[in-house]
């Protein structure tokens, strides 16, 4: 049986309030999202219209219409603001 990483009570409370901060700047900017999936590795936003998907592991199924980045939950506010400011990405959430 290999390595199972265990997080200690700091790093839980940091992550929680990542996700807290995550949840708070979305519903600021007005976008939509569920912030129950960011504890299992993927956010959903939409910013007009599309949906996107930021994702810690490299989901099956590819929604019609979904673009879908490949990158930690805790960077899905860096992903929508380069959207949002028109910049090109590649896959996994960095400037093309």
């Amino acid at each position: 049986m290999g390595y199972r990483f265990k997080p200690n009570r700091a790093q839980k409370d940091e992550y929680i309030a990542k996700i807290e901060a995550l949840d708070a700047w979305v519903h600021g900017e007005g976008l939509s999202f569920h912030a129950e999936k960011a504890l299992t590795g993927t956010v959903y936003f939409t910013i007009d219209g599309q949906r996107y998907r930021v994702a810690s592991h490299k989901p099956g199924i590819n929604y019609d219409g979904e673009i879908m980045f490949h990158a930690a939950p805790a960077r899905a506010p860096e992903i929508a603001a380069a959207i949002m400011a028109g910049t090109q990405l590649n896959g996994r959430g960095v400037a093309a």
